[in-house]
């Protein structure tokens, strides 16, 4: 087989024929040697392009993360019914392991505790995550019983679609796995389908998102929150993002640093009315800013040069209306702006970023 062009082209060779491999063995069988001979390589060249197995499987994980998070991120763009995501979603995770049967001992059979095998409890978290987020957004419109515990639904998601996922064989390739997904999902959602009494849950976030922030006094200004220690611990950080958001007003900031693009994440917040720009500041590192309420936008001064950047910010809290809030990105920390501010007395934040660019909050009095 002849060299892709470029290191990344054999990564990603490597990666594939890893996913071929998992469709006829176990994960704990898979080794580097194996996967040499699959491509015809050395087992040096493998460790040259890609380093040991753990490597591979978290390259592996990172495949996998990225084909469920364009499933969900497509699924929450397309449709807004809560009980359609849900289907939609676990039929376009069977078609993909359909195509891809070695997907499935990736999504479920995690191997030996390391780093890999974080990085895939934490595929299936994300996935967990996202599923008991849609049941609770189906219970608030009275389309699911509330009655439901939506941890205990997703674990029965999880299972369901393992159990799909399992047939994914080679020798089972006929079977129609997008029929044999919506039987068993139609079951599903029947069996969390409310009761003639039921009535729509409050349209507020829930008490659980929120951890009860929801009765205290609205907080304004700009959090950061990095979600990089959660999945390193193999957990997906939805519930923190949405507990971090509950609190805050409209015209607020919620700063999210993470390893990679949120996919789901972000459309699930831009469907709540959320204005959400999702920036890779750095290689290996985003930087999501979620504007609560989907206004005012942050307005882009990186690119103008002193003192201009701080004479608009300055110009912008004097024209601020009653209530109003101006959202500025600064090309550096402005420690002479801060000056101004505190000096004229009005309510401000700022943030520095990984980028090393700065987020401005303004806002006028209450």
């Amino acid at each position: 087989m002849g060299d892709l062009e470029g290191a990344g082209g054999r990564r990603e060779q490597i990666v594939e024929a890893a996913l071929d491999l998992l469709a006829e063995m176990p994960l704990e069988q898979l080794t580097t040697q194996r996967i040499a001979e699959r491509l015809g390589l050395s087992q040096a060249a493998v460790f040259r392009h890609f380093g040991p197995r753990e490597a591979i499987l978290r390259g592996v994980a990172a495949r996998a993360r990225a084909t469920l998070a364009a499933v969900g991120e497509t699924v929450l763009a397309q449709n807004d019914d809560p009980v359609e995501q849900l289907r939609e979603l676990a039929r376009r995770i069977v078609l993909e392991v359909e195509r891809t049967p070695g997907l499935a001992r990736v999504l479920f059979l995690a191997p030996e505790p390391g780093e890999a095998s974080d990085a895939l409890r934490a595929l299936v978290a994300m996935l967990a995550a996202l599923v008991a987020e849609r049941v609770r957004e189906g219970q608030r419109r009275g389309s699911l019983a509330a009655a439901i515990a939506p941890d205990d639904a997703a674990t029965m998601f999880i299972g369901l679609v393992q159990g799909l996922a399992l047939r994914a064989r080679p020798d089972h390739r006929a079977r129609d796995f997008e029929d044999d997904a919506g039987r068993l999902v139609a079951l599903w959602l029947a069996s969390m389908g409310p009761s003639p009494e039921s009535r729509p849950v409050a349209p507020s976030l829930a008490a659980d998102d929120a951890g009860g922030a929801e009765t205290a006094a609205p907080e304004d200004g700009i959090r950061i929150l990095d979600v990089r220690p959660i999945l390193a611990r193999g957990d997906d950080p939805l519930g923190e993002v949405l507990r971090a958001l509950a609190p805050l007003a409209p015209g607020s900031v919620l700063v999210v640093t993470a390893p990679f693009r949120p996919g789901p994440l972000v459309a699930l917040l831009a469907s709540r009315g959320h204005s959400v720009v999702a920036r890779q500041v750095v290689p290996g590192t985003w930087s999501v800013e979620v504007v609560v309420g989907g206004a005012p936008a942050i307005v882009d001064l990186t690119d103008l040069e002193p003192p201009e950047p701080l004479e608009r910010t300055l110009l912008a809290a004097e024209r601020l209306p009653p209530g109003g809030v101006y959202l500025a990105r600064l090309p550096r920390y402005p420690q002479l702006l801060v000056a101004e501010l505190r000096q004229r007395q009005v309510r401000f934040a700022v943030e520095c970023e990984v980028d090393g660019t700065a987020l401005v909050w303004l806002g006028s009095g209450r």
